[in-house]
């Protein structure tokens, strides 16, 4: 695990980058030629992730949800809106938000979604 390739030619030659840790990715969201996000699970144990890179892929940094790093709950669907204001989905149904990056607000929770099923407008955002 911990895997993140990059392109800089659309797509005809990738380069392995260090992501800094071991975790599962499975999603990402790329909102231009620099901001990007990689979400995924512990490879062992509980606690989701999600990772930013602000300078095309080079680096990644941690900005997960604290409230995701200890619980089983698991990242269903994100949207980056701008830059720095992204959405997620959990799995248990909380939706969060953060418009600088770093510091998230539980919007809401609700009945347990389906991963997949309730995130088609969250998903349809990703570039």
């Amino acid at each position: 695990g911990g895997f993140i390739f990059r392109t800089t030619d659309g797509g005809q030659t990738w380069k392995q980058v260090d992501s800094a840790t071991t975790r599962v990715y499975n999603r990402v969201a790329v909102f231009n030629t620099s901001v990007a996000v990689v979400t995924g699970r512990a490879l062992l144990g509980p606690g989701a992730i999600m990772y930013v890179s602000i300078n095309g892929g080079d680096k990644w940094s941690s900005v997960t949800p604290p409230a995701m790093t200890s619980s089983s709950t698991q990242i269903a669907g994100m949207a980056l809106l701008s830059s720095t204001t992204w959405v997620l989905a959990a799995a248990d149904g909380s939706l969060w938000r953060t418009t600088d990056g770093s510091t998230w607000i539980k919007l809401s929770t609700t009945a347990p979604l389906e991963i997949g099923e309730h995130t088609s407008e969250l998903q349809s955002r990703q570039y």
